[in-house]
């Protein structure tokens, strides 16, 4: 094709109207899955590239037609080090999804780190205002750090995750409850009924609790015993074990990648055997891990992102929502080798 493509081409060459090419383009749950993966894959082959100035247009909801926006986003990121985001195998997947899901939009994605040196947020929005950039993604916050010291009017923005408290934005984060709840349905059809829950008082606090709330919540509902949580301020082979011999749970939740592997060497230390004697769940889990857990639905969390984003910089909807919203992400269940076959 000599040309670029257009939104019509990809609806000729996929067999749908227009309107079905925007939807899936902007991933929305009205069509199936099938249907916005199908369409989606035929635009990327294609080489379609929506132009953010039409949608703009399209969207007819511009403060000021004379204002001329820019096409490319800002990443923004707080670390104490400019690469130390890149260190959670999440954050990296995230970023990669963004940037697909950007560039299917028709956008650029940048990253700015606040902690450059001679940077500040006040440099660092007179850089972005001056380059036309209006669009932001704000990464999750490093430790125990909740507030962005950030001017976000003339800004459309949206936080990845719970870790930013102050100023409230809308946020895409992943349904840390929902993933709890997940998980144990799936072990109570398996027919496990003494189920512990093991985090630290870090990523406890990262997720708004949402995870322990799930697992006390499906204590008084779903399993027969009084909770068996383990909250510690860090965990350890020898702190883990003691809570195990203590409580002796059937299956263990564990919530992230770095407290699964604790937990398998522990217990292969102490000669326990993984399914056998206990069962061990990652809230955590890679999609290619061969364990058993919820895999964090990173592709879906970045399209919802950029989708609300773009949307709200084609409406010029710019500074801090009257009401912030959030959209939370539900998991995927996996089974896997650190779980026993399900009972009939």
């Amino acid at each position: 094709m000599s040309r670029n493509p257009t939104m019509a081409d990809v609806a000729r060459a996929a067999q749908v109207h227009a309107s079905t090419v925007s939807l899936a383009l902007r991933n929305d749950p009205r069509l199936p899955m099938e249907t916005r993966e199908r369409i989606r894959k035929l635009a990327r082959a294609m080489e379609y590239r929506p132009n953010p100035m039409v949608s703009a247009l399209i969207a007819g909801r511009r403060k000021s037609t004379e204002q001329q926006r820019g096409a490319t986003l800002a990443f923004l990121t707080a670390f104490g080090q400019k690469e130390g985001w890149r260190k959670s195998p999440n954050y990296q997947a995230l970023y990669d999804y963004l940037r697909y899901y950007a560039d299917l939009r028709g956008y650029r994605l940048e990253e700015f780190w606040l902690q450059e040196a001679g940077m500040s947020a006040e440099r660092l929005r007179d850089i972005l205002l001056a380059r036309g950039m209006h669009g932001i993604v704000v990464a999750p916050l490093p430790g125990q750090n909740h507030s962005l010291e950030f001017d976000f009017s003339d800004f459309a923005a949206i936080a990845l995750g719970q870790t930013l408290k102050s100023p409230a934005i809308d946020h895409v984060s992943v349904n840390y409850f929902d993933i709890v709840s997940v998980a144990i349905q799936q072990l109570r059809t398996m027919r496990y009924r003494k189920i512990g829950f093991v985090t630290t008082r870090h990523i406890d606090e990262r997720v708004n609790h949402h995870s322990q709330a799930a697992y006390l919540v499906a204590c008084q509902a779903q399993i027969p015993h009084r909770p068996y949580a383990f909250v510690v301020e860090g965990l350890t082979e020898a702190n883990l074990w003691r809570w195990y011999q203590r409580h002796r749970p059937e299956a263990i939740l564990l919530s992230t990648r770095t407290e699964f592997k604790i937990a398998q060497k522990t217990f292969a230390a102490n000669g326990i055997a993984i399914p056998g004697t206990v069962s061990l769940v990652n809230l955590d889990k890679a999609v290619d891990g061969k364990e058993s857990g919820v895999t964090q639905n990173l592709e879906q969390t970045a399209a919802a992102t950029i989708d609300r984003l773009t949307s709200r910089l084609e409406r010029a909807q710019f500074g801090l929502p009257q009401y912030p919203q959030s959209v939370m992400v539900p998991g995927v269940w996996q089974s896997g080798w650190t779980t026993r076959a399900p009972q009939i």
